[in-house]
């Protein structure tokens, strides 16, 4: 991490943290994903790294490296200093049905390109929405922890994603198509096509699905190079295992204690939990559901 330096805390999940830095040769900033090394690096924050850079369009946070640390995985990524599209939306109470239409309409085009890609988000949301910090902001699709390839991955049948925004096909458990989407429909509506920026049209966006655009070719680190740094973020170091890069080296005493230690036992999934209450509340009658 010698590139970049700290500058502030942005965020923080059940991940670890988000910190805001800066490059300290181009003095750009960039947004890093800190994972804490060890049990934390599973099969979604595989995933999350082999999807995302696989990525690249103007409507999708940029994937840029990973970097490993005595303590963490770091996934440095593209800053979006507007925040959330959620925030947004809570400032101003409202949108006008413009400035909804100009959102949607790029949000569909980063999904229709996720989806030419073969790749199915899995937890579209407010939350996980960034925008620039232009005046006309440009949105961008984040957070590709639950996302899931076709091509490298089995059909989608597990209930992921966040409780409030969980659709009932995911709900019901059964294999579904998570590129079910009708992109031609919506992209040909009258609604949709209101107003529709230049950047956003058939025509503009052919460019991305081609590749054959200015957006740099998705990181310079190959996937052996990345998958061998997230393999290596599966152990975790004798020395340094506090705070940020930081720490101490640990007596044998001290290991012993930490491999005697009980296991704790694992916390419900938010979305498994809100899944059975649902079941069991008889909230939503499955069986009459057409998927």
């Amino acid at each position: 991490m010698d590139k970049y330096e700290e500058v502030r805390d942005i965020g923080s999940g059940n991940f670890g943290v988000a910190r805001l830095m800066r490059n300290r040769e181009t003095r750009g900033l960039v947004a890093v994903k800190l994972i804490e090394r060890g049990q934390r690096i599973d099969e979604n924050v595989y995933r999350e790294i082999v999807n995302h850079r696989s990525l690249r369009h103007p409507n999708i946070i940029q994937f840029i490296e990973v970097i490993l640390t005595p303590t963490h995985l770091a996934i440095v990524m593209e800053y979006a200093a507007g925040g959330e599209l959620f925030d947004r939306i809570v400032d101003r109470g409202r949108f006008s049905e413009d400035e909804a239409r100009y959102f949607f309409q790029q949000l569909i085009c980063g999904v229709s390109y996720c989806h030419h890609m073969q790749i199915c988000h899995r937890d579209l949301k407010l939350e996980n929405v960034l925008l620039d910090g232009s005046p006309a902001p440009r949105l961008k699709i984040c957070d590709f922890g639950y996302s899931k390839s076709s091509v490298l991955h089995s059909r989608p049948k597990s209930a992921v994603g966040t409780p409030a925004y969980i659709a009932p096909e995911v709900l019901s458990r059964r294999e579904y198509d998570g590129k079910r989407i009708t992109m031609r429909e919506i992209k040909s509506h009258p609604w949709f096509l209101k107003n529709l920026p230049r950047e956003l049209t058939e025509a503009a966006q052919s460019i991305y699905y081609r590749g054959g655009n200015s957006v740099p070719t998705f990181s310079d680190q190959s996937t052996e190079e990345i998958m061998k740094i997230v393999e290596e973020a599966r152990t975790i170091p004798k020395t340094s295992t506090s705070g940020y890069g930081y720490g101490y080296e640990y007596s044998d005493e001290e290991e012993k204690a930490e491999e005697n230690e009980p296991e704790e036992e694992e916390e419900e999934d938010e979305c498994d939990k809100r899944v059975r209450e649902v079941r069991e509340s008889g909230e939503l009658d499955m069986a009459s559901l057409r998927i």
